[in-house]
Order: structure tokens, then sequence, then C-alpha cells
């Protein structure tokens, strides 16, 4: 009886924490895409311009410090960039 009475109370804590970590959200799905896709820069809404020799330059070094595994470099290499 004990055994039971231990898995359902297992059993009620794995499906309350189960619970707890639920996410719903509510609204427009194609309004929200729109909106993404409109906030996304395009070379013909003006809202975008070619990196520079410098900022491609940074990008290179930070894919290299990526690719040694230093994230800490890469990070800190792009954060001029606002990344």
């Amino acid at each position: 009886m004990k055994i039971i009475k231990n898995n359902f109370i297992l059993l009620f804590v794995l499906v309350f924490s189960m619970s707890l970590v639920a996410q719903t959200a509510t609204g427009d799905i194609e309004m929200y895409l729109d909106n993404i896709i409109d906030n996304v820069p395009s070379s013909s809404g003006g809202n975008y311009s070619d990196p520079s020799t410098s900022e491609l330059d940074t990008w290179n070094t930070a894919i290299n410090f990526l690719l040694a595994n230093n994230l800490a470099s890469a990070r800190s290499n792009v954060s001029g960039l606002n990344y």
C-alpha cells in the first residue's frame, strides 16, 4: 500500500510540475508574422546597408573565434556591432 501511495504522490508531483512550465499565447499568428517580416531589413526597404570592410573583418575574426571554440572572445569582438 505504501508503494501505491508513493507512486501516486510522485505522479501528482510530475503532473503538477509539468503544468507549471506550459506556456500559452493568444493573438493573431498572421499579424505576428507580418510584423516580423515588415521589420526585417531588406535591400529594397531602405533600411539595409552593406557592411563596411571593417565590419566584415570583425565578423571574420568572430567566426574564427567561434571555430576555435573561444566564445568569450567572439562575443566581445562583435559587441561593437551591437550583437
